[in-house]
């Protein structure tokens, strides 16, 4: 396998001891085959950094960073600067993705090079339930605020050609 299927799933976790696992076990459950898991740990003051090396016991493939607290952002564009993919998923430490999500997603953007972002919709889990009722995609709209989650998917290509996060 080469790295043009090679989805790299983006995970920062800042005092995510509560979630991590889930996260994790939910890009692993993807039903897309290419996939690797890279883990930055942002200054956590819990037991974040032991719950990955935990999963990075048992799951060796799987890449664990850790730095002092910078951000999300910073975090995200380390991980970014690590992976070997051509497609990138940042995933929030306390978000789950359905297993078939990557797979319908990389189909996307593979029928068209014109496509720079795929997301789906969203629903809430835990206290709150239910759709999560993103607006209409708009320019506009995005120009003036944010109007899509952070898990979309996109090609690293892309992602190069900015600044970062």
């Amino acid at each position: 396998m080469d790295n043009n299927e090679l989805v790299s799933i983006i995970i920062p976790a800042y005092n995510a001891a509560e979630y991590i696992t889930e996260t994790v076990q939910s890009a692993m459950a993807s039903s897309y085959p290419y996939l690797e898991i890279i883990i930055v740990t942002d200054g956590s003051t819990d037991d974040t950094q032991l719950i990955i090396n935990q999963i990075t016991t048992l799951h060796p493939e799987i890449k664990s960073f850790s730095q002092a607290n910078q951000g999300v952002s910073v975090a995200r564009n380390f991980a970014i600067s690590k992976s070997n993919g051509k497609y990138i998923l940042p995933l929030d430490a306390d978000d789950l993705i359905s297993p078939d999500y990557i797979e319908k997603a990389v189909e996307v953007l593979k029928k068209d090079e014109n496509v720079v972002l795929v997301y789906g919709e969203a629903e809430y889990f835990g206290k709150k339930t239910g759709k999560w009722k993103l607006p209409e995609y708009s320019l506009y709209k995005l120009a003036r605020r944010n109007i899509i989650y952070v898990s979309g998917i996109y090609r690293k290509n892309d992602f190069l050609k900015t600044e970062g996060y």
